[in-house]
């Protein structure tokens, strides 16, 4: 290649415009981004554009080679730090992926030339998109498949970039995952059958898949992650549990129907649809909405249960708390298993439900069946089949609905275990089967998200599909010379259809070209047929794609909280100090002795209980107790400083040395706490009462008073001088005395006597009204 940048223009004098009529040509160059263009003010920018994804290596050259020689943009896209050109710069598709998706962002007025200048390297497939796991939020960015060697159907660039930002999360360039369950998992119809899956049924369009490939192309390179599909059609909870969870790949286990199973692998987050077949959901598709046993022709409509016995055997399942228990035992299983692995308790496991099928508010369908036998047209004499009215449709929605609470249940029971759930039914949303306008039924409608039974093809029949028919009618009368009559035989339907397909013979080795039995595949033809009935009511791919979105936006949620530093923790607490809550001088309720609180400490200390009651019925009652604050097991006897925190803190601590307010040392109570977090506490429980009485009589000249007191506030009272202080403000005070009597007298505390005027009597009760007493102690009027 000779590049000349003489022969063109100047960069900021160019533009690009649209590439048709020319190809990306390897031999030529491996990686050139190239158009016409011609002078204009436009070119700068457009350069500048080109240059955020490619490391600011645009130039303008001539490529000689070309015939007739032009001028075009050259790029080297790459993701290293590498500005030269080289003819060898054979970048491959995934690193110029990277750099279009990942730095060329819609956020100006570029949008139209940026496209044709991208779709000029990159089979004009170019998209628009949403990429919602940038740091920055939801950002429209460019999406290029820039492959030079394979033009396949572009694709979304979301799951690309989720699974991308999976791997940065998770550290690690490796991704393992499992996806689990039945046939809403296995894709039944879903895109092309995927060969040797057999009876499992797994189609290259179901959810695991658009999560594993999306809807055409890997992803990711290989040898990046590695996908274990084990989901198998049919499968109950039990199934799961059996043939899902293994640590081997298989092939035919149980028998030679079901193809090739992966084993369980050491996944970093799993997938599992399942519960429709625990309720017999089959049965109600068959047995009431199709009104036809099973979905193969070739059988007849041979006899089944009515309607309402498939309702009553349905609803019976769904209301048994056997169902959410069967769940949130698979579900135990599975995340017991995926944290034993090396992801650990980062394990994830997003459990989906199951979508309400009808719109039942319509009045389309009131007169509508959806019977095998009447579409396309009456193909069974015109009997009377089962019609989807607006009642019937609500019951079969309330089925799905009452599903997925058993699912939803199951799950947040194992919520801290990883356990997560994906809700999908309102994804359905003007997709369902019924909605307005809709003639059904529709196999074609565009806006349905679930596979109609497909009237329109069952005669179009090849030799395959001959053939398994004659090994279906084979299977049938099997079954009926060993039950009977098949609707009586079996409890449920779908006990029935795996009974029927149990019954399949293998095909004659080497038989219509088909591979011998004992290689892959032997048996894709007769499986392939299968899924095609067996798909209705089944996802289509909108709806797959909308279920892979959400497991990987809940996934990448996850792993980003699982990622993010660890809260900040709170400060240390202070150290700890020693901490004495007096209750202060005041109130009715104390302990007149200290010396008896003192005695009463040293016994509680003596032995192990952590509360006690001493001097009951007594003026000195009161509780003590000690314990450990962070261990309520320790006794009294464990404390290491019992009497020094009751007596030295708790009881001398407080009230004492206040010859004003407390001249008697009385123990009102405190809680005394200690660094090594003991707590000590005295609590006095007898009410003191506060009383007084009050004589006096003439003598002589005088008044002659004696009074007696007892629980007076001592910071009123004092030692007797505040009394005193009071009497005299009514006269002359002569003879006054006033003493404590002691332990001698149990009904008073204190004596006061003295002589005062005539005539004072009821100023000797105000007096003591004004030193703290209760009342006037009988001190009224003007002497006896």
């Amino acid at each position: 290649m000779s590049n000349s940048t003489d022969a063109c223009p100047a960069v900021s004098d160019t533009v690009v415009y649209a590439t048709s009529g020319y190809e990306n040509n390897p031999t030529v160059d491996h990686i050139a981004c190239f158009g016409i263009y011609q002078p204009g003010p436009d070119g700068q920018m457009m350069t500048a554009t080109m240059r955020q994804c490619c490391n600011n290596t645009v130039e303008v050259t001539r490529n000689a080679d070309l015939a007739p020689a032009e001028c075009f943009f050259y790029c080297n896209v790459t993701i290293n730090q590498d500005p030269t050109f080289t003819d060898d710069s054979a970048y491959d598709f995934w690193t110029i992926q990277q750099c279009m998706a990942g730095y060329v962002k819609l956020n100006n007025g570029l949008a139209d030339n940026i496209t044709r200048v991208l779709s000029g390297c990159c089979n004009d497939t170019v998209q628009v998109v949403t990429d919602d796991t940038t740091e920055t939020g939801s950002t429209c960015i460019f999406y290029c498949n820039a492959t030079l060697y394979d033009d396949r159907e572009p694709e979304s660039g979301n799951t690309f970039w989720k699974i991308a930002t999976i791997e940065r999360l998770l550290g690690s360039d490796t991704f393992e995952w499992t996806a689990l369950g039945d046939s809403y998992a296995s894709g039944a119809g879903a895109g092309d059958y995927m060969s040797d899956s057999y009876r499992c049924l797994r189609y290259h369009n179901a959810y695991p898949n658009l999560i594993n490939y999306g809807s055409s192309t890997r992803r990711l390179p290989d040898g990046q992650h590695t996908f274990h599909y084990a989901a198998c059609s049919g499968s109950s909870t039990a199934d799961v549990q059996t043939y899902q969870l293994v640590d081997q790949d298989s092939w035919r286990k149980p028998n030679f129907q079901y193809g090739f199973r992966p084993m369980f692998g050491n996944p970093s987050m799993a997938t599992l649809s399942v519960g429709g077949n625990d309720i017999d959901f089959v049965g109600i598709i068959f047995n009431c909405i199709l009104d036809w046993a099973v979905p193969f022709e070739a059988l007849g409509n041979i006899p089944h249960r009515t309607c309402q016995d498939q309702r009553n055997v349905t609803w019976e399942l769904l209301n048994s708390p056997k169902l959410p228990n069967d769940i949130d035992t698979t579900i135990k299983k599975i995340v017991t298993k995926g944290r034993k692995g090396p992801i650990g308790d980062k394990f994830k496991l997003y459990v989906t439900g199951f979508p309400q099928f009808f719109n039942a508010d319509t009045d389309g369908c009131n007169s509508v069946t959806f019977a095998r036998g009447a579409n396309p047209v009456p193909s069974d004499g015109g009997l009377p089949h089962f019609k989807m009215t607006k009642e019937i449709r609500a019951e079969f929605n309330a089925m799905s609905v009452r599903l997925n609470e058993a699912i939803e249940d199951a799950v947040s029971r194992n919520k801290d275990q990883g356990g997560r759930w994906i809700p999908i039914d309102q994804e359905l949303n003007g997709h369902r089967f019924c909605e307005q306008g809709v003639v059904e039924p529709d196999q074609h409608n565009p806006n349905l998200w679930l596979y109609h039974y497909p009237y329109l093809e069952v005669n179009a029949k090849t030799s395959d599909d001959q053939q398994a028919d004659a090994a279906l009618q084979k299977a049938l009368e099997n079954v009926t010379a060993r039950v009977g009559d098949v609707s009586k035989a079996f409890k449920t339907h779908t006990e029935f259809i795996n009974a029927l397909l149990d019954a399949l013979p293998p095909p004659p080795e080497g038989s219509s070209g088909h591979p011998a039995a004992a290689q892959k595949g032997f048996f894709d033809f007769i499986w392939r047929f299968i899924g095609a009935r067996i798909k209705v009511f089944h996802p289509q791919l909108p709806l797959h794609q909308r279920i892979s979105d959400m497991v990987l936006d809940a996934y990448i949620n996850d792993l980003k909280h699982d990622n993010a530093p660890p809260p900040t923790p709170p400060p240390p607490p202070p150290p700890a100090h020693e901490h004495n809550a007096c209750h202060g001088v005041s109130g009715e309720y104390f302990v007149p002795s200290r010396d008896l609180a003192v005695e009463n400490a040293r016994a509680f200390c003596a032995q192990a209980l952590n509360k006690v009651i001493y001097n009951p019925g007594t003026a000195n009652e009161l509780e003590l107790s000690a314990r450990k604050l962070d261990d309520p097991s320790k006794t009294t006897l464990d404390a290491p400083f019992c009497e020094g925190g009751l007596i030295g803190n708790a009881i001398d601590g407080c009230d004492g040395s206040d010859p004003v307010n407390n001249p008697r040392n009385k123990k009102y109570g405190s809680t005394f706490t200690t660094p090594d977090g003991w707590e000590y506490k005295i609590t006095p429980l007898r009410r003191q009462e506060n009383k007084v009485r009050c004589d006096a009589w003439y003598k002589g000249l005088f008044d002659t008073f004696w009074l007696n007191g007892k629980n007076l506030p001592d910071a009123k009272l004092g030692n007797g001088d505040a009394l005193k202080h009071e009497i005299q403000g009514c006269g002359a005070l002569t003879g006054w005395v006033f003493e404590w009597l002691g332990d001698d007298d149990p009904d008073w505390e204190w004596r006061a006597s003295g002589r005062l005027p005539i005539g004072t009597k009821s100023c000797v009760g105000n007096a003591l009204l004004t030193a703290g007493g209760a009342d006037k102690g009988n001190c009224w009027g003007a002497g006896r």
